[in-house]
């Protein structure tokens, strides 16, 4: 579900069944390896943030 926001928003591109960061060939290498080493985006959101109406809950 991420994934079709991201893309939704022109932040990433889809095709041959996986996601591309839209202008991730423009990063330096330095700011490639900052991005691989952020932890995995949950696939749900907290109770907390369902309660609240964010739009990314399973």
């Amino acid at each position: 579900m991420l994934g079709k926001v991201l893309t939704g928003n022109g932040i990433t591109a889809y095709g041959n069944g996986a996601y591309s960061l839209i202008g991730g060939d423009e990063l330096s290498d330095a700011e490639r390896d900052q991005l691989q080493q952020l932890p995995p985006a949950p696939r749900c959101l907290p109770r907390a943030a369902r309660r609240s109406g964010d739009l990314f809950v399973c």
